[in-house]
């Protein structure tokens, strides 16, 4: 119609123009990439301004090939995945992240998938940690599950998804006290030199026995020492340094027994266990009377 003077008309892509609603707010609008697909997302702001500025971001970040995510409407599975894929991939070692990456698919995507993020409370972690518990799971790998969920989270408040990390406030699961310390009788020490008679294990098993050594210095016995020896008796083993503290234990020369060797019971002890008892100088340590 002549005379009248058409708005100029939005470019594609670039949205809606502002307005102003009955809140008071203004709105504007633009059609944008989501974990969901393409669809029109809506910003506000209490000016024209603020609100475009909005918009003008969200575009910006779209060339730049950001996909968009609404804060209020992102779920939690929406948000562990791009979490995955663009921050923990790029920061932690190959391992850490398979590890990550299996902690969130087994665990956290089953229970916390459907919630939308800025719906996650600390109430929703509790029950997540106390159904792990109730499945059987050790509490030391509750608490790394609730580790990883919490990195998450801190992200999202970092990058102003969230207000605060509700998994912060939410103490980790972990084994509480030590089991008390059982000492073997007499009876319960022989019957258990019977059992392992013959077995691989049986010479670790009397050299724990009679010299009260610990499971990582019978390992250390168990794998051989690495590193360049010392001349003469090693005196820094723990071998020869229970041999020294503990009068009923001496050295007996065996180098002849072509890898076999007895312990004070008797009974022969072949293969590794037979070299773990072994002195540095190739001697055999044997218990006394």
């Amino acid at each position: 119609m002549p005379g009248v003077a058409r708005g100029k008309k939005n470019a594609n892509g670039e949205g809606s123009k502002t307005r102003r609603r009955k809140d008071g707010r203004y709105e504007t609008r633009a059609v944008l990439n989501t974990p969901t697909g393409r669809r029109r997302v809506s910003f506000y702001g209490t000016t024209a301004k603020e609100a475009n500025d909005k918009k003008i971001a969200a575009l910006a970040d779209q060339n730049r090939g950001v996909m968009f995510s609404d804060p209020k409407s992102l779920k939690v599975a929406e948000y562990l995945a791009s979490w995955l894929s663009d921050t923990v991939r790029y920061q932690v070692s190959e391992g850490t992240y398979l590890r990550y990456e299996r902690t969130c698919r087994n665990h956290l995507l089953p229970f916390f998938g459907r919630l939308r993020l800025r719906d996650l409370t600390p109430t929703h972690v509790r029950a997540f940690k106390a159904r792990k518990l109730e499945e059987g799971l050790n509490p030391n790998t509750v608490g790394v599950m609730q580790g990883v969920l919490s990195a998450a989270l801190n992200q999202a408040a970092d990058d102003g998804l969230i207000r605060a990390n509700p998994a912060s406030r939410v103490k980790k699961a972990a084994t509480r006290g030590t089991l008390p310390m059982h000492a073997l009788s007499h009876e319960e020490a022989s019957s258990l030199i019977s059992a392992a008679e013959g077995t691989r294990g049986e010479a670790l098993i009397v050299m724990a026995l009679r010299t009260g050594m610990r499971q990582g210095e019978l390992a250390r016995l168990a794998l051989g020492r690495r590193g360049p020896r010392r001349q003469g008796r090693d005196h820094g083993s723990p071998l020869c340094r229970h041999a020294h503290e503990n009068p009923n234990l001496h050295y007996q020369d065996r180098r002849g027994a072509q890898g076999r060797h007895r312990s004070s019971h008797g009974r022969s002890c072949q293969g590794a266990q037979g070299a773990a008892a072994r002195g540095a100088d190739g001697r055999t340590l044997v218990g006394g009377p």
